[in-house]
Order: C-alpha cells, then structure tokens, then sequence
C-alpha cells in the first residue's frame, strides 16, 4: 500500500477543467481554493502534462512607430536565423499543393 494521494479523483478533474487554457489563476491560488500546498498542485499537473503556469504580464505600451521599428527589426533577425545560406526567390504566380484530392494519381495515397 501506498500513500494516499493529497487530491481526490473529483478534485483533480476539477483542477485540470480549471487549469486549462486558462492563465488567470496561479497555483497559490489553486492550492487555496484545494485546501493543498502549491508544490502539490505543480507536482499533479507536471504528471497530467498540463505545462507551466506562468504569471501573466503586461505587454509595453506602444505608438505605431515603435510597432513598426521592433517589427522590422524582428523580422531582420528571423530572416538572418531562418535563412542562412539560402536565397529566396519570390514571383506572383500562383501555386497549388500536390495533395489531397488536388491531382487525380494522390487520390489513392495515404502516409
């Protein structure tokens, strides 16, 4: 025999209904609301594959010009990142994926 679990099956299925998709409440507040510590509340989501909770924070306020400087900015460094040693190539032609039911000899093919 083991020891028993702090939360029972009700609980947890509550915690996990609570938790998810949701960034509003901390796990202080959840170990509050579930009478357990929050070092419990993170242990039972790390074994349920939840992910982290983490504290929401405020994003900078900002005009149109600083929008468009960090934009620029940022796509400078995910092209220099994403496309090192390569060259693109960019036309107005329009282009079709050879998937599906697009063309007659896939119809047939399953991966």
């Amino acid at each position: 025999s083991s020891r028993p679990y702090k939360i029972s099956d009700e609980q947890l299925n509550g915690l996990v209904k609570s938790v998810n998709n949701r960034c509003v409440l901390s796990q202080r507040k959840l170990g509050r609301r579930f009478w357990v510590h929050h070092s419990t509340i993170s242990r039972t989501l790390r074994k349920k594959n939840i992910g982290l909770i983490r504290k929401r924070r405020k994003a900078p306020k900002m005009n149109s010009k600083d929008q468009e400087n960090r934009a620029r900015k940022n796509c400078g460094k995910m092209y220099r990142k994403l496309l090192s040693g390569c060259d693109v190539i960019l036309d107005d032609e329009k282009y079709f994926k050879l998937s599906g039911n697009n063309v007659g000899g896939n119809v047939f093919l399953f991966d």
